[in-house]
């Protein structure tokens, strides 16, 4: 009688998919062998690849943590730093939905 090993399914979260296939971009392995070396199935791999590939730019980007500090002057403007290092001033009076816009036109921009 053959044994046949159950392989356990773990699901991960898409932020992790994301650190893994940038990981495996960076190592500069082939993809079986970077795979085995997390002991990751090769096919797991591939298919996040091209999903990554086929996934529009914005739907990649991700949320960083920011810090807000507090200024002596409460109309001062806060600047939000874009990941292609345009810096769009804020005033404090701002109207979230214009915001968005904004980044979303700058950022698609790039």
């Amino acid at each position: 009688m053959v044994r046949v090993r159950k392989i356990r399914r773990i699901h991960r979260r898409p932020e992790e998919i994301e650190r893994i296939v940038q990981a495996y971009e960076a190592s500069g392995l082939s993809q079986r062998a970077f795979a085995q070396s997390i002991d990751l199935s090769p096919q797991s791999l591939r298919n996040w690849i091209v999903r990554r590939r086929e996934q529009p730019r914005k739907a990649r980007q991700t949320l960083v943590p920011v810090r807000i500090v507090k200024t002596a002057a409460a109309s001062t403007p806060f600047e939000v730093v874009l990941s292609s290092g345009r810096v769009v001033r804020v005033p404090l009076d701002f109207d979230s939905d214009e915001l968005r816009r904004l980044l979303t036109a700058v950022e698609s921009s790039c």
